[in-house]
């Protein structure tokens, strides 16, 4: 999706997520709290995530894509740690590496599998594994060591119960005139179940720690 168009999309989404009700009811079921996520973010991978880390109220955190913010707050609300958000960032990780303070942490969820709007076939199945995707790969030609722990298994399922959700509210999300929300987490579920039955789709947690 070019730049402008993911704007546009990521615009009158998180307009519509702010007052429609079945979009609450998706996200509940879904991800166990209505965040107003976009993707595969469940709570209790989030809650994992924030163990890891050993987030507490004197870490300071950088949440990158943080969307409209509640999953950040719902981080700090949770951890205490001073956590700030931002979004639509051109910069990837060789921009991040620079923000880390000496004995920084990098933990991020990631997923790999072909470009929706791509021919199965030019995607690298040898990209697949954790150390051999474009984060993998950028994080360690930083120097960085990585610890990874594999969702995908997990994300194929939440993809399955993604679709049954939105099926489910479909006609709750037509009264609110706001079915381009169904159609796009249909899609979503969709794209990543196929590609993960062809063995072509992995989510991954991404843990690295710079020097101290």
């Amino acid at each position: 999706m070019a730049r402008s168009a993911r704007d546009a999309f990521y615009t009158r989404y998180y307009a519509a997520v702010a007052t429609s009700r079945a979009n609450a009811a998706y996200c509940q079921r879904l991800y166990g709290l209505n965040l107003c996520q976009h993707g595969f973010a469940e709570v209790a991978h989030l809650d994992q995530m924030i163990g890891i880390c050993s987030l507490n109220p004197q870490n300071r955190l950088l949440d990158l894509g943080c969307g409209n913010g509640l999953i950040a707050e719902y981080i700090s609300d949770r951890s205490g740690a001073h956590v700030t958000g931002i979004d639509f960032i051109p910069e990837a990780i060789q921009q991040i590496i620079h923000l880390l303070k000496p004995g920084s942490q990098i933990c991020a969820f990631y997923s790999h599998g072909p470009d929706p709007s791509a021919p199965n076939d030019s995607f690298s199945e040898d990209s697949r594994p954790a150390d051999k995707t474009p984060l993998g790969i950028a994080l360690q030609r930083q120097g960085l060591s990585i610890h990874t722990w594999d969702y995908s298994r997990d994300d194929y399922e939440h993809a399955l119960l993604k679709f049954a959700i939105a099926e489910e509210l479909k006609s709750e999300f037509e009264k609110e005139a706001n079915l381009f929300l169904y159609e796009n987490h249909i899609a979503e579920a969709k794209g990543v179940a196929a590609a993960f039955e062809k063995g072509l789709h992995a989510r991954y947690l991404y843990f690295a720690k710079g020097s101290q």
